[in-house]
């Protein structure tokens, strides 16, 4: 789902064997190789991908600004009295038009709480890359 999101935007007609044949070609090998159901599997991510896509908040975040996709991050944070290098990849960073960012975590499933740890992790992350920027979170779930 991640990858389409960041190869194309969903068209108005909708032709599903086109699309899970162009979401075959994102995956490496070795990841088709680990997956016993992969025709399945793919037709999942795409169905997540146009439901999400769907959405009208989604779109209008997606169209604003600049969209940046599975941005790595590095930063160092304390546990106790140690230092810990946490190292990670932002799924999208929007930068909107009046310089503020949003930082997206796309999710399929039942929200959890780890989900929201795990976007103030990154919120945290861009705080210390764009200081002084207005930054917010999402989470957007595919139905």
């Amino acid at each position: 789902m991640h990858r389409l999101f960041q190869a194309r935007r969903p068209r108005a007609s909708f032709d599903s064997p086109a699309e899970v044949a162009f979401a075959r070609t994102l995956l490496r090998p070795d990841e088709c190789a680990e997956v016993e159901d992969l025709d399945g599997l793919v037709a999942e991510a795409v169905a997540a991908w146009r439901s999400l896509s769907a959405r009208a908040d989604v779109s209008d975040l997606l169209s604003e600004g600049r969209v940046m996709h599975e941005v790595p991050f590095s930063m160092m944070k304390r546990h106790g009295n140690d230092p810990v290098l946490l190292r990670g990849t932002i799924d999208c960073v929007v930068q909107r038009n009046d310089g503020s960012f949003v930082i997206v975590e796309l999710k399929t499933g039942r929200p959890r709480p780890s989900h929201q740890r795990q976007l103030d992790l990154y919120v945290e992350a861009a705080a210390a890359v764009f200081p002084g920027a207005r930054i917010v979170g999402r989470l957007l779930y595919a139905d």
